[in-house]
């Protein structure tokens, strides 16, 4: 009776929520379900966490990280994190990092302040659930391009999409979230990422690029070379980086990622920061201190951040074994092109009515548009065998 008119009657529904606080529900009570809802890595029941960054708490300069943050973040902080998202894959052009509050906040303020509102942007038919919030929050609508033309980039439909969108708009402003994309495990081939360059330099308005590198650590390492490719493009493309310590650091919860703006033209990252900034002072405040300070400490400490990478490369290869585990027992036809990252999608046609027939077996993926989604982050080798047993016979 209160809320404008915008939220009048809404109710707060995401099937990602839903389905994980539902099996974490019946396993309360002690029944046998398989949790594959949630993007979270766990092993035998119990959170993934790195020592190497677990061990760095206690070391941690408590005036610091007590203290407010700087609005745009702590300068070490956004060099370490460029250091742990290009690493030797850094592109020649001029860029500029800002904090902001965990990967969706840096899609909240790129697509905040790089579209017009009552605007639109584009991303995949398989996209993360939370852009479409983002989408309805901020007044703008979401466009979808088909991802997938005979299990490869539908680059037609791509630059079809871009082009309806330029025509309309008068600018383009597109996400794409690979490699490790969520929720299908692709990964964008090199060599298409050259087509896409192409088609993006083919338009004369002005054309936002977001990459959304929430997997990029749990891909192959080779595939950053990626981030080589943002040096082919023409002045009119804005390049804008999204990393957090998530899934990188294995810090969920302490909500801190970084945004980054990679162009030639020190005017346009002036402004990018300027924009950021007013934005962050004006949503969420300053990116947390003590997950900026996590990451900082970790990158200046030499031998700890060897160990890192050696305890990460640990849980890629468990990873690894999960996805061959399932792809040897799921039927070819039903699952969707994977490479790499948390999460593996089956096609389905009727997806709510899978979902809710799944969850009478006791097993809890996430519903999409097109198919179902599993967090094989989130669930072990042995309990694969049966989710792909089940899928078989219902799908």
């Amino acid at each position: 009776m209160f809320a404008n008119s915008h939220k009048t009657g809404r109710i707060f529904h995401e099937m990602i929520i839903q389905n994980n606080r539902e099996a974490k529900e019946r396993a309360a009570r002690g029944e046998d379900v398989i949790n594959g809802s949630i993007g979270s890595f766990t092993h035998e029941g119990r959170l993934v966490t790195f020592d190497s960054v677990d061990s760095l708490f206690p070391l941690l300069d408590m005036q610091r990280v007590s203290a407010y943050a700087p609005i745009a973040g702590h300068p070490d902080f956004l060099e370490a994190m460029e250091h742990l998202c290009f690493q030797k894959y850094t592109p020649d052009k001029r860029r500029v990092s800002v904090a902001v509050t965990g990967g969706l906040g840096g899609v909240r303020q790129a697509v905040a302040n790089y579209t017009e509102l009552h605007g639109t942007f584009i991303t995949a038919d398989w996209h993360w659930l939370p852009y479409e919030t983002i989408a309805f929050e901020n007044h703008r609508s979401l466009t979808l391009f088909r991802l997938f033309k005979e299990g490869n980039f539908d680059l037609e439909h791509f630059s079809q999409t871009l082009t309806e969108a330029a025509r309309r708009d008068g600018c383009v402003f597109v996400i794409l979230n690979s490699p490790a994309h969520n929720p299908t495990g692709y990964s964008i081939p090199l060599h298409t990422w050259d087509a896409i360059v192409e088609i993006l330099n083919g338009f004369q308005c002005p054309v936002i690029l977001l990459l959304d590198m929430a997997y990029i650590d749990f891909c192959k390492p080779d595939e950053k070379a990626v981030f080589l490719k943002i040096d082919s493009l023409n002045p009119n493309v804005l390049t804008l980086v999204n990393y957090s310590i998530s899934k990188t650091l294995a810090k969920y919860g302490l909500r801190t990622a970084v945004l980054t703006a990679v162009h030639d033209d020190q005017v346009v990252l002036d402004e990018f920061r300027n924009i950021l900034m007013i934005s962050n002072r004006g949503t969420t405040g300053a990116a947390p201190a003590v997950g900026q300070a996590l990451a900082a400490v970790l990158v200046k400490d030499k031998p700890r951040l060897r160990n890192y990478y050696k305890e990460k490369e640990h849980w890629i290869q468990v990873l690894n074994k999960r996805a061959v585990t399932f792809r040897k027992e799921i039927r070819p036809e039903l699952l969707m092109p994977y490479d790499s990252g948390f999460f593996m999608s089956v096609d389905s046609d009727r997806p709510m009515e899978h979902n809710e027939m799944l969850k009478k077996e006791g097993i809890y993926l996430v519903p999409m548009a097109r198919g179902l989604r599993l967090a094989i982050c989130s669930v072990d080798k042995e309990k694969l065998q049966r989710v792909a047993e089940v899928l078989n016979r219902l799908l």
